[in-house]
């Protein structure tokens, strides 16, 4: 039985990180059984991935609830960390992958450092 993978991240929309999560599940599809989390503003484009605009709970927990992996891909730093927290509440496996360190002003990372954020 394959695991179950969730993907939260804009999945509609047309740019890199939506491609990234297409192209990952594709990669991936042999081992893990995917569902989706959409977060860009096209609303409705996509009745087969739940929309994370169209406000109902029930089917984020549902969603959430029903997985093993969690993979973050959010650009919005709120939604990340909304989506850490329930993935830790939850208990679940929780990936993230950030895009752009454009948003994270604050880290210096030298030449020789790297960010690896993991959850055991």
């Amino acid at each position: 039985m394959k695991s179950k993978y969730l993907q939260i991240g804009p999945y509609t929309a047309i740019g890199g990180v939506s491609v990234h999560i297409k192209r990952l599940s594709e990669l991936l599809a042999e081992q893990y059984s995917f569902s989706f989390i959409d977060e860009s503003p096209l609303i409705g484009t996509n009745r087969e991935v739940y929309n994370l605009r169209e406000i109902n709970i029930f089917e984020y927990i549902r969603l959430v609830n029903n997985t093993h992996i969690i993979h973050v891909h959010s650009g919005i730093w709120w939604l990340r960390c909304l989506h850490i927290l329930v993935g830790f509440l939850f208990r679940k496996k929780t990936i993230v992958t950030i895009h752009s360190l454009s948003n994270l002003t604050t880290c210096n990372l030298n030449q020789n450092e790297h960010l690896l954020p993991i959850n055991p």
